[in-house]
């Protein structure tokens, strides 16, 4: 019945899995959070209750395991609204090298208390995703997947 249906925003994404393959397509946050974006999405795929949440391409629509997926990038328009968070938090500047030796650079939003504000307590935090914030835009990358983090200095996202 379409009265019990609630309200969706859908969020463009390209997404890396674990088996070297990108998808495109759009992943759903309710209309009913705070913003219904990027922030809403960020929580979902770190939320344990569930383990797939569905994709819907432009031809068909799959069920992505969230442990298979190695980051989600977000469109450019959908980008900009967390990269409001990123102004919240200490910036750190980092390359990180993914496991199959995929390399990442881009700038960690650090939202810690004082006493646990290195990025090692960041990356050690809660919740299997984390944002990266790059000239390119932002990506949620899987914690699982990180092989190794190195800070950079020098370099900062536009």
């Amino acid at each position: 019945m379409q009265i019990y249906r609630v309200p969706r925003r859908a969020i463009a994404v390209h997404v890396r899995l674990d088996d070297g393959r990108t998808v495109d397509g759009a992943l759903f946050t309710p209309l009913t959070g705070m913003h219904g974006g990027p922030e809403e999405l960020l929580g979902r795929v770190n939320d344990d209750s569930e383990e797939f949440v569905p994709l819907m391409g432009e031809e068909d629509s799959v069920l992505l395991n969230k442990g298979r997926i190695v980051w989600i990038r977000l469109a450019e328009d959908h980008a900009s609204d967390l990269r409001a968070e990123e102004g919240f938090g200490r910036p750190v500047s980092v390359r990180m090298t993914l496991t199959g030796g995929e390399t990442l650079s881009g700038v960690l939003s650090i939202v810690m208390p004082a006493e646990r504000n290195r990025v090692v307590d960041f990356l050690n935090a809660p919740g299997r995703f984390f944002p990266l914030f790059a000239e390119d835009g932002v990506t949620l990358v899987h914690k699982g997947f990180v092989a190794s983090v190195a800070s950079v200095s020098g370099w900062e996202p536009r």
